[in-house]
């Protein structure tokens, strides 16, 4: 289940960026508002749901922050500016490689073996990111 929604929600967010971004507003203010506005409501469901905002420990918030600024808000804020330059759906089949890199820096840091489930899946996405740019640049020489 939360894949789909997770799916829908990134379908929503690459449309919503494309239609924004090819309206001429800035990378900045769409990031702003976005980020602004997932602020609002991820705090409003920590304040209903009774967790506390506090008490996790220095590591925990460093580590929080790190991901906040590296891996939600730059890689974010890359992706939606580079909406005004490439079409959505190609950018919405790269970001399917996600996994792949993960795998391996699990590996490269942690030394978690990857599955045979996982190493096939990544062939099968690979393989398929490959057939639809082929298929893809085809069609626009056309």
């Amino acid at each position: 289940f939360c894949g789909i929604v997770c799916a829908g929600m990134l379908a929503a967010y690459s449309l919503v960026g494309t239609k924004i971004r090819r309206e001429n507003i800035s990378n900045t203010l769409f990031t702003f508002l976005a980020y602004g506005a997932s602020a609002v409501v991820l705090n409003l469901l920590v304040a209903c749901s009774g967790y506390s905002f506090f008490g996790y420990g220095k590591t925990n918030l460093l580590i929080a922050f790190g991901m906040a600024v590296l891996c939600s808000l730059l890689c974010h804020s890359l992706y939606t500016w580079s909406l005004e330059f490439i079409s959505p759906t190609l950018l919405a089949i790269f970001k399917i490689l996600a996994p792949i890199p993960t795998a391996v820096l699990g590996f490269l840091v942690f030394g978690e073996m990857p599955t045979g489930n996982q190493v096939v899946g990544g062939i099968v996405v690979i393989v398929g990111i490959c057939v639809y740019t082929l298929y893809a640049s085809k069609t626009e020489k056309e």
